[in-house]
């Protein structure tokens, strides 16, 4: 899929300025219309997302290559640059899915149409949990990653709510005391009590 940057402006920044085919009129949705002739960097509105498109595809092609060559899947982290537009194209390079960061994100990735949307971040508020497995409840393949017992009972007690199953990955502590539950028995006892929540 190649992108130009026409499409790139005209569909990402839809959320913000929205270019007309044209190229010479933009306009906020909160605003009266811009001209964007003989516009600079310095004069954009920000944020603005600026891209150099040969490099960002240049690096989409390299990451996906070197992923085939090792036989193995991909799914990266939007959380830099928090872009539906960036993850479509990284799912049509072949990325399985997209990781955020925050809930917000994760509504935004799975609005915009994107499949494979997995929280990394734990969460144990009861309207966040809510908000994910209505998210969850929509379908196309949303997931949690869970380090802790709180969050499996709460997240456990929505899915029943909605009649919905849930994926979850363990989040396993890998030394950086960030989240995550410790290797080794802790691990398994926290999978254990998933395999006991029929809706995870």
């Amino acid at each position: 899929m190649k992108l130009t940057r026409r499409s790139f402006f005209n569909s990402a920044l839809a959320g913000g300025l929205v270019f007309r085919a044209g190229g010479a009129e933009a306009r906020s949705p909160n605003s009266k219309s811009i001209s964007t002739k003989g516009l600079t960097k310095a004069d954009l509105p920000t944020p603005a997302l600026l891209v150099d498109l040969n490099r960002f595809e240049a690096n989409i092609k390299l990451m996906a290559d070197h992923c085939r060559q090792a036989c193995f899947g991909f799914r990266p982290h939007a959380k830099t640059h928090k872009c539906p537009e960036i993850a479509k194209r990284l799912i049509a390079a072949g990325a399985s899915g997209i990781c955020v960061a925050t809930v917000p994100e994760a509504e935004a990735m799975v609005g915009a149409g994107i499949p494979g949307v997995l929280l990394t971040s734990p969460i144990v508020d009861k309207n966040k949990i809510a908000r994910m497995a209505e998210l969850a409840r929509k379908g196309r393949g949303v997931m949690l990653s869970v380090g802790h017992r709180l969050e499996v009972e709460r997240l456990a007690e929505a899915a029943e709510g909605r009649r919905i199953t849930v994926d979850v990955l363990i989040d396993v502590d890998v030394g950086d005391r960030r989240t995550g539950i410790l290797p080794g028995e802790p691990a398994l006892e926290l999978a254990r009590l998933i395999g006991q929540r029929k809706r995870l």
